[in-house]
């Protein structure tokens, strides 16, 4: 059938308990965001797909695109062989390695060319719910190898004459099959067939004719695609593992010299995004670690481009390079990764503000010349968890970010560890309603160990898609129905079978000889680890405890958060870290002293390794205290709000123990505010006397006049908030609110007794020791450069 485009106060005073309240209130009110439809939750996603689309060689949905209606995915083959292959390439001493420690759930022939490498192109229909594959690649004329053996993205572009077409980027086999052509371009259009009058889709290579730009390419894969000012934009990259120039093109369908290079050479780019009306560019380097950097695209070839952030971010070449690029918000977020640098490489986000500023978000906190950067979410390297590797892809779905991980745990799954990392095997989802405060939704991979990374996302007019990498059983595809979407679509979205599909690996569909596969029907909900399914019609559950805090003092951590409507209780949850040395079990025998270069203060190889969260008690105010934490030890907090019917909100954001930011205090505060004054001389009239403000409240506070130290704090928020008020769009909480948000939290604990009222003033909690920050070692250049490493560090 065709295609279907879906449409779419008071004096009176108050009891310590009601200021407690009051103030968080307050406190909700200076990080407000604009409403959204709400946070997804792991029960509002189905599995779409039999894994692998019916053959567990599709391991990677390696592009996803809504396009006319449907959605489209571009899947690679046998990745971890195409791995494997190319390290032996390289390094042919390691073969017999690979065969001796061969994963037998993972099975690699030792002649790469006996792999059916054929990348595939799938086609869901939202008014079917079932999925066909409308594509296939050919064999490499006159060889065994496949033309593309993987479709890396795809990008809908608008051509001169109107024409709508999705253009989608190949990887070859080239880097360990020399002599394999280079990698193409895929444009797809869909068409009405002239004797049925029904849609298909019709695919055709752009032109790549030798002695030509992309004739003559000498690039392994495109990687990266982009639009601006009306010309595609598409990353060539010398390897497999994707970063490389840019080329440019006004007219892609022509291809061949419809290319050019516009960026030069030393510039290794990742990803592309479009933000603040110029084209910003993700790059790594293994020596310097990762930068961005932005262009008009115009003038004389290459480009010129500015450089926004360099060096890591200050954590130097630990944090290797750009992985992921998404505008939220009026910022561009940027997710980057450590690759190989460490033993356990890790991976932060940041955000890039209208002035090329830039906050850290998620990550390690981290000295600079301006001083202290901390991360205004609160968690620390791979949102706390050392096994993510990347924050691989984020998407804006109903006004909420998400991020998605690529969590290297699931390879402990064989060790003597793994019943201790369990809870941690598979992927992780996040998302953010104002990209500061980060909420989980998926911590396990879907419930499925071999789902390591979310590798795509897709927000459709029927819901958001997400795309899982799965090595061993084949690639996932998810859905989580929108509430946006007409009451037909969301029947449609909804209306899957409802019995638990098995794990195992199904055997695929019998090609029919026209070269397309029938339609797979959609496969059922995988088990939800206890989760039950939303009734059809059921009330929604209340939303979620914002900005919850933890101060830990002397034994105890105090939980609190704002509350929310409708809620009549709280239930509170806890994530207790062990200390895990994974080095002793490669065999890495630290010298005496030495210490991890990514976090300081821990040996190569210990890592602190969250545990599952676990119900710890409720409560009906929102505050709760934890009497069970032992010192120099670390955790993670979440609260979920439960109504009168029993509904449970999604969780909140999550929070953790010892806090990698600067004491909540008032000279914090105090400090935060010259900084900012010192970088935009605008604001100076309009907060004048603010500094006084603070150092009234300081010395209230040290007074023990907790009412005075408040309005003093209040009166410098409203006085900020006014001088921010000449913009349209207030930007996202940045490090002076979240100081000031904190302290007011401390302020309200104090009031109500919970914490000494010293604490506004020094700072201190108990044991739970601060991080120590440091400026980014430097690393030797004997390793080689990103370009000549012959590893697949993104896939």
């Amino acid at each position: 059938m065709p295609p279907v485009v879906l449409h779419h106060p008071s004096g009176v005073p108050r009891s310590s308990s009601s200021r407690l309240t009051w103030g968080l209130t307050v406190v909700a009110i200076l990080l407000a965001t604009p409403a959204v439809q709400g946070q997804l939750t792991r029960s509002d996603f189905t599995r779409t797909n039999l894994p692998g689309f019916g053959d567990r060689h599709n391991s990677y949905p390696w592009s996803m695109r809504w396009f006319q209606g449907n959605l489209y995915v571009g899947t690679n083959r046998d990745f971890q062989c195409v791995e494997n292959a190319t390290i032996a390439f390289y390094y042919p001493i390691i073969i017999p390695l690979q065969a001796i420690f061969a994963d037998p759930l993972i099975p690699c022939p030792l002649n790469p060319s006996d792999l059916d490498l054929r990348a595939e192109v799938w086609r869901y229909a939202p008014t079917t719910g079932q999925w066909t594959r409308v594509f296939q690649s050919e064999k490499a004329p006159g060889t065994n190898v496949a033309r593309d053996i993987g479709y890396r993205d795809m990008v809908v572009y608008r051509e001169s004459d109107g024409t709508e077409s999705l253009y989608i980027v190949g990887c070859t086999a080239r880097e360990f099959t020399p002599g394999a052509p280079p990698p193409r371009i895929l444009r797809m259009t869909i068409v009405r067939d002239p004797i049925t009058k029904q849609p298909r889709e019709v695919f055709e290579a752009v032109p790549q004719n030798p002695g030509t730009v992309l004739g003559d390419t000498k690039a392994v894969t495109f990687r990266a695609t982009a639009v601006y000012k009306n010309r595609l934009y598409v990353s060539a990259s010398l390897g497999l593992t994707g970063n490389g120039f840019v080329l440019e093109s006004s007219n892609p369908r022509l291809g061949n010299n419809s290319f050019r290079q516009v960026t030069p050479p030393e510039l290794q780019v990742y990803e592309m995004s479009v933000f603040n009306d110029s084209l910003y560019f993700g790059a790594g380097d293994q020596s310097t670690g990762y930068s961005v950097w932005k262009t008009k695209a115009s003038g004389a070839l290459p480009y010129a481009i500015t450089p926004v952030v360099t060096g890591g971010a200050g954590r130097g070449p630990v944090m290797t390079s750009v992985v992921s690029m998404y505008p939220f918000q009026g910022r561009l977020y940027v997710g980057s990764a450590g690759w190989y640098s460490t033993l356990l490489p890790s991976s932060e986000l940041i955000r890039i503000n209208p002035n090329d500023t830039w906050e850290l978000i998620a990550g390690n906190a981290r000295l600079a010349p301006r001083g202290l950067i901390f991360p205004l979410s609160g968690l620390g390297d791979g949102f706390g968890n050392p096994f993510n590797a990347h924050i691989w892809r984020m998407e804006e779905h109903d006004g909420v970010l998400y991020a998605g991980t690529n969590d290297d745990s699931w390879a402990l799954r064989s060790s003597p560890l793994a019943p201790y990392f369990r809870s941690e095997f598979g992927f992780d989802v996040f998302a953010s309603t104002n990209g500061v405060a980060w909420s989980p939704v998926v911590r396990n991979g879907m419930g499925n160990m071999f789902n390591f990374g979310l590798r795509t996302f897709a927000s459709t007019p029927v819901g958001l898609f997400l795309g899982t990498v799965n090595y061993v059983q084949g690639t996932e595809v998810w859905l989580a129905g929108s509430s946006a979407v007409p009451t037909a679509a969301t029947a449609v979205a909804s209306n899957f079978p409802s019995t638990t599909a098995t794990m195992t690996t199904r055997t695929p569909p019998t090609t029919p000889a026209s070269g397309g596969s029938p339609p797979i029907a959609p496969a059922g909900d995988e088990e939800r680890d206890g989760e039950a399914q939303e009734e059809a019609g059921s009330p929604q559950p209340p939303p979620s405890p914002e900005e919850v805090e933890v101060e830990a003092l002397r034994g105890r951590a105090y939980v609190s958060w704002s509350p929310g409507p409708g809620a009549v209780r709280y239930h509170v949850y806890r994530s207790t870290y062990q200390k895990a040395d994974l080095g002793f079990l490669l065999g890495l025998l630290p010298e005496a002293g030495e210490e991890d270069p990514m976090r300081p203060g821990e040996k190569p190889g210990v890592f602190s390794v969250p545990g599952g969260f676990v119900e710890i008690g409720t409560a009906t105010t929102p505050q709760f205290e934890d009497r069970g934490v032992a010192p120099r030890r670390t955790y993670a907090y979440y609260v979920q709000a439960e109504d009168r019917k029993g509904k449970l909100s999604p969780p909140s954001n999550i929070k953790m123990i010892p806090d990698l930011g600067p004491p909540a205090t008032f000279e914090g505060v105090r400090s935060e505010l010259v900084a900012l004054l010192a970088a935009d001389r605008k604001l100076a009239k309009p907060l004048a006397g603010a500094t006084d403000l603070l150092d009234e409240g300081r010395a209230a506070a040290a007074g023990n006049d907790l009412a005075t130290a408040r309005a003093r704090l209040d009166a410098v928020r409203e006085r900020l908030a006014r001088a921010r008020g000449v913009n349209p769009a207030p930007p996202p909480a940045g490090p002076l609110d979240v100081l000031i948000a904190r302290l007011s939290r401390r302020i309200d604990l104090a009031l109500s007794g919970a914490l000494p009222s010293g604490v506004l003033n020094n700072g201190q909690g108990d044991d739970h020791d601060r991080t120590r920050p440091r400026a980014a070692p430097k690393r030797s250049r004997r390793q080689p450069t990103i370009t000549s490493r012959p590893t697949t560090a993104d896939r």
